[in-house]
């Protein structure tokens, strides 16, 4: 059986091609706001991901973030060269290093 050919996309138009599986990792973030389950690319670093958190739970600053076993995530370190895999779950507590309440944060994912 053969898997049918999508259409052809209209002339000047870019087909939007998801990122596979693979490159996404679902997380759960536990934090002052509650648990948020987030689905970030694998090559995300703990700071995007914080930033993330504290942009979806409306939080006044960017917290730290820390594995289950209480190891500190380096905000430069992405997720994949820290070991953290699919249903991995993480804290978040207090304020990030450097980060004021109002600074802007980085865009969503």
């Amino acid at each position: 059986m053969s898997t049918p050919t999508p259409p052809p996309a209209p002339q000047g138009a870019r087909r939007r091609t998801p990122q596979p599986a693979s490159d996404v990792v679902a997380v759960s973030v536990h934090g002052p706001a509650g648990v948020l389950d987030l689905l970030v690319p694998s090559g995300a670093s703990g700071g995007d991901v914080a930033a993330e958190y504290s942009r979806q739970a409306r939080l006044p600053s960017v917290p730290r973030l820390y594995t289950r076993l209480g190891h500190e995530l380096s905000a430069d370190t992405s997720l994949e060269d820290a070991g953290i895999g699919a249903g991995s779950v993480l804290v978040a507590a207090g304020a990030a290093r450097g980060v004021a309440g109002g600074e802007e944060r980085r865009g969503s994912f």
